[in-house]
């Protein structure tokens, strides 16, 4: 696994597949992920978007059609919320 260390990204796209990210920044970034193993550490994520190809997006398509609703977090999820859920 490649590793990534001490990295601030800020508005580019990065690949996340095969790579291991120590004390990096990602801010208003797209990350790109096929499902090859990625791992952060220390690491925090500001305003991104993810774009799932390859493996990654065949698994979007098959739990797709198993029923499942897939859709972009919003703020208002409570499991995203990093206040806890409602209750």
């Amino acid at each position: 696994m490649e590793e990534v260390k001490d990295r601030v990204f800020r508005s580019e796209t990065v690949r996340l597949d095969g790579k291991l990210f120590l004390d990096c920044s990602f801010q208003d970034c797209v990350l790109t992920f096929g499902g090859e193993r990625s791992e952060w550490e220390n690491t925090t994520f500001s305003h991104c978007r993810i774009v799932l190809d390859g493996h990654a997006n065949n698994t979007v398509q098959v739990l797709q059609g198993l029923g499942f609703n897939i859709s972009a977090p919003s703020e208002q999820h409570p499991l995203l919320d990093p206040k806890g859920p409602v209750q």
